[in-house]
């Protein structure tokens, strides 16, 4: 039986971009270092998954409608990688960031211990 309340979810979440969820019997994006959502034993949970090991569950209900605007919540709250910039040139970082700056596009740096020094 197709849930189209979940197949709902998971096009809200592929609108959205965010690339970080899995669906259990609907998918995700990807299967590996999710955010799941599942039904198991009449509990909808909310878990993370890593090399097909799910965590303990960070939310657990019987109602669907609470588990779902957990996860929403959840996933949205997560910070979904749309590009990266990889550079040992400060300049060249500088450069980028003013140009996604400039288009209203959110910009956050983490330097690479030992990489962010240049040559």
């Amino acid at each position: 039986m197709i849930d189209l309340e979940l197949i709902e979810l998971y096009d809200k979440f592929i609108s959205d971009r965010c690339n970080r969820f899995y669906i259990e019997g609907i998918g995700g994006p990807q299967s590996d270092d999710v955010e799941v959502l599942g039904e198991r034993n009449g509990l909808w949970e909310i878990c993370y998954m890593e090399r097909g090991q799910k965590s303990s569950p960070l939310f657990s209900s019987s109602s669907k409608k609470e588990a779902i605007e957990f996860y929403i919540n959840h996933v949205f709250s997560i910070k979904h990688h749309h590009l990266a910039v990889i550079t040992r040139s400060e300049q060249i970082m500088k450069k980028y960031k003013a140009m996604f700056v400039s288009n209203g596009v959110e910009v956050w740096q983490n330097n690479i211990p030992d990489y962010n020094k240049t040559n």
